[in-house]
């Protein structure tokens, strides 16, 4: 096991440690009594297999993750409830420490702790039974009931802890699973997983209404930002500012700190919460959003604070703790279209299983959200305890000695989505989620009834804006799958199912803006049409390409260059740029919509340029040199690089 050190970050193993501790690649066999599980700095034991509280604090690789864990059962546990809680806690090491997955590393803790989940459910459910786990995993009939109590998750991790148990030799972990039982944990797994694969697209309708939420709360928090700063301020120098006259009373402690000339000042001529806000001209804010109290305040700026994240999610695509592990000055300009780009510098664990810095490119409506992050981060700041982590740019309210919450340094969300008034479900909204996804049964899902909330996550703003992207043809596939740093373009696809739903998003919301956007998108086809093919000094190949060039004009009609473009911009004739060159077919394509452009060189709309597809080739290039050599994905791009090179083959005969 490697340990963290305070004075060089880390503890080699010794000899001795290979025999007392535990390590990835060790013999399982091993986990037991006795085994350690962690040391503090001086190599001092902090737990061993014998405890019920477990802490792996050198495998929280950000500052999210949370190392501990709790294995506990009930009063009153009879003998077998005490060897079945052992039991779990073995599956536990076995199923994080197995030497059978992909990356040579031991599981995140975030997949641990739903792993302890649902060995919980597995503990409780033996308990009722009054068998044994192993006699579970034995039993078709027992191991079917059980999973049909549990939800998706819960039955998706049985059948991974399942797999790994089957791939181990049953001597190193005193387990075994007969045939009949993994049969019916695989059935189950399949029955169930539709509903957790995909997080669901935000109809539109609904999306718009939340971003129309979050713009309001950053506004009223901009325009109102020197009042709420300096009420912030105020209140937490002065214990007794902004309450009421016996606020002393419940508070002695605070009140004693007060020097006697402040203690009589209070006493007779108390600020209390409304004359505090009047004084910072807030009462407007006061009375929209029903502040009581100075908590109510620190309660909206951490609203606005959950907002402001929702919208980096939007503009970015970034995944929840990869907005969680930005910090203040994160904004990088950077030269692209227009000279408008920019890049948010942050960190992700995807791909890596360790923490690694990243470029998050995104367009200048981010640096709003981002600017009122950081004016909150440097409000909290002053207040955050010594020794405390304040790089996060997302710190917690908590820290200001007037917030009700509980004392954490990184900002919770799960509190402040519910301030939010809550955006109900409609008919129009379920036949939307049927056009994007036809072959799921919204209707009877009991999360989406019309007239309940629709519930965010982080993680839908990502997909949402994915298939609207893939819809529009606004952002290509090898862009998005950089974009969504997945580990190939099958995962890219799979992220944009349902983008053929042609009525998703902007042309419900705002018709005249996705008309303009169509309208700018006509206008650069008919130009790169004109431009790429037309009038291209480069020799094209693919049977369009060629036949394009050798005429001067396109196939179906006789005419000038102008007729074509405004034949382009009226949507009667297609170009569509892709990797290797472009595409003009005008009906359904299966080969582009699965990303195979390989063979758009057989294809009667396909124009291929070698230049386009060396452009590919490199690019490709540099992704696998940027991989780790037997990965997964690794493997993927090997056989991306060599379908192109084939391609490069056929096309320059």
């Amino acid at each position: 096991m490697i340990e963290l050190n305070q004075n060089t970050g880390v503890f080699p193993l010794s000899i001795n440690r290979l025999r007392s501790d535990i390590y990835y690649g060790m013999s399982l066999a091993r986990i037991g009594p006795g085994l350690v599980i962690a040391r503090d700095a001086n190599g001092n034991p902090i737990c061993s297999f014998d405890d019920n509280e477990w802490s792996f604090p050198a495998y929280a690789l950000l500052g999210k993750d949370n190392p501990n864990f709790y294995f506990s059962g009930h009063e009153g546990m009879t003998e077998q409830d005490s060897k079945n809680l052992e039991t779990c806690k073995r599956l536990f090491l076995v199923k994080m420490f197995a030497p059978v997955g992909k990356t040579g590393e031991p599981l995140r803790l975030a997949t641990m702790h739903s792993i302890k989940y649902t060995l919980h459910e597995i503990w409780k459910y033996a308990s009722e039974k009054q068998c044994t786990i192993q006699d579970i995993f034995a039993d078709y009939d027992l191991m079917l009931d059980m999973v049909k109590r549990l939800g998706p998750i819960k039955t998706k991790n049985i059948k991974s802890l399942a797999s790994t148990l089957s791939q181990l030799d049953s001597e190193e972990i005193t387990f075994t699973i007969s045939g009949p039982v993994m049969a019916v944990i695989k059935k189950e797994n399949k029955r169930t997983s539709y509903e957790t694969d995909q997080h669901p697209v935000i109809p539109s309708r609904i999306l718009w209404d939340h971003y129309c939420q979050y713009k309001a709360h950053l506004k009223d928090f901009i325009e109102n930002q020197e009042g709420i700063e300096n009420l912030v301020h105020k209140a937490a120098k002065n214990p007794v500012y902004g309450r009421s006259k016996n606020y002393h009373v419940r508070t002695r402690e605070r009140f004693k700190k007060l020097s006697q000339v402040e203690r009589v000042a209070h006493l007779q001529y108390p600020v209390d919460f409304k004359h505090a806000i009047e004084e910072h001209k807030l009462t407007h804010l006061c009375k929209k959003y029903e502040w009581d109290r100075l908590a109510s305040v620190a309660s909206f700026i951490g609203t606005v604070q959950y907002c402001a994240k929702n919208l980096v999610h939007m503009f970015t695509l970034m995944r929840d703790h990869e907005v969680r592990e930005l910090t203040p000055g994160c904004v990088q300009p950077t030269k692209g279209w227009k000279n408008e780009a920019i890049y948010l510098v942050g960190m992700t664990t995807k791909l890596f299983s360790k923490a690694k810095e990243v470029n998050f490119i995104t367009v200048s409506e981010v640096l709003e959200p981002i600017n009122v992050l950081t004016s909150i981060h440097d409000m909290i700041v002053p207040y955050v305890p010594l020794g405390s982590d304040t790089s996060p740019l997302l710190l917690s309210l908590s820290a200001l000695p007037f917030s009700n919450g509980k004392s954490t340094t990184r900002m919770s969300t799960s509190s402040h989505k519910h301030k939010l008034k809550p955006v109900l479900i409609q008919e129009d909204d379920i036949v939307e989620l049927e056009t994007i996804d036809p072959l799921r049964d919204w209707r009877s899902d009991r999360k989406f009834q019309v007239g309940k909330p629709w519930n965010i996550t982080s993680h839908q703003f990502r997909r949402s804006i994915a298939v609207f992207a893939g819809q529009t043809g606004l952002i290509t596939l090898p862009s998005m799958k950089r974009l969504l740093v997945h580990l190939t373009r099958a995962m890219a696809m799979y992220y944009m199912q349902g983008c053929g739903a042609n009525n998703y998003m902007l042309r419900l919301i705002d018709p005249e803006l996705a008309k303009e956007l169509y309208s700018a998108r006509q206008d650069a086809d008919a130009a790169m049409y004109l431009r790429e093919v037309l009038n291209s000094v480069e020799v094209l190949q693919g049977f369009h390409g060629r036949r394009a060039q050798a005429v001067r004009v396109p196939l179906w009609r006789e005419s000038s260059p102008e007729q074509t473009a405004a034949q382009v911009k009226r949507g009667l004739d297609v170009f569509i740029p892709t990797v290797v060159g472009g595409c003009t077919h005008r009906g359904p394509c299966d080969k582009r919509a699965h990303a195979n452009f390989t063979l758009c060189d057989g294809c009667a709309g396909g124009v291929i340029s070698e230049k386009k597809v060396d452009e590919t080739i490199e690019l490709i290039k540099w992704d696998i040199a940027e991989m780790k050599p037997g990965s997964i994905e690794y493997e993927a791009e090997l056989k991306n690089l060599e379908d192109f090179e084939n391609l490069k083959k056929r096309v320059t005969k």
